[in-house]
């Protein structure tokens, strides 16, 4: 969005998601790096969390 980064909190509205809010932000890649676990949040598997292998 415009050459910047932002964070976009989404919320379920029947079949659509609708804006919550945004922030700017910045992001450091993390996907694909060594020492790095997923943890899944909701039984069908569609919320995770990536962090770091030594993070609870």
């Amino acid at each position: 969005m415009g050459g910047q980064t932002r964070s976009v909190a989404l919320i379920r509205r029947g079949d659509a998601l609708a804006s919550e809010g945004m922030e700017l932000c910045g992001f450091v890649p993390s996907l694909g790096q060594e020492g790095e676990k997923t943890t899944v949040l909701d039984a069908g598997d569609t919320i995770r969390v990536i962090h770091d292998d030594d993070q609870p």
